[in-house]
């Protein structure tokens, strides 16, 4: 998981983003992305207002390449979710509309493989038979060759 912020200038009445101020004069920021990365983003900013942050948050699940076209072409988010690192376009992107994305990263997601306890024929499966059926190659269990 990566989290890229971006910043363009702080003030007092408005956003970092230079949108208004969230009620109360509060800075707002945005946030936008990787669903992977959106349930640990809520529980930051959560964390940061129970410490007393005069901040508000507005957040959007709307996935990792929405959430860099969100930060690098229309400017309205402040902090990117992205469960990859910026790829070379949305990084040509950026640099044209003058923001410089700052990567970190938070964590590492994994996928787990399960199968029933009632499969009688499957003891196991290659990384390459996980791939068949992810990528929709096979779709029945009968096509994956398990000897």
């Amino acid at each position: 998981m990566i989290l890229s912020f971006g910043v363009s200038g702080c003030g007092a009445v408005a956003s970092s983003s230079g949108r208004p101020a969230a009620p109360g004069g509060n800075q707002q920021i945005t946030i936008a992305g990787s669903s992977t990365v959106y349930p640990l983003t809520l529980r930051l900013a959560h964390a940061m207002k129970v410490a007393g942050a005069p901040v508000e948050f507005a957040h959007f699940n709307v996935g990792t390449g929405a959430g860099f076209r969100a930060f690098c072409t229309s400017q309205q988010v402040d902090i990117v979710n992205a469960s990859r690192p910026i790829n070379a376009t949305e990084s040509q992107s950026c640099a044209d509309n003058g923001r410089n994305p700052v990567p970190f990263q938070i964590g590492y997601d994994a996928l787990a493989i399960a199968v029933s306890k009632q499969n009688t024929f499957i003891d196991a499966l290659t990384v390459e038979q996980i791939a068949q059926i992810f990528s929709g190659s096979v779709t029945r269990w009968n096509e994956v060759d398990t000897r």
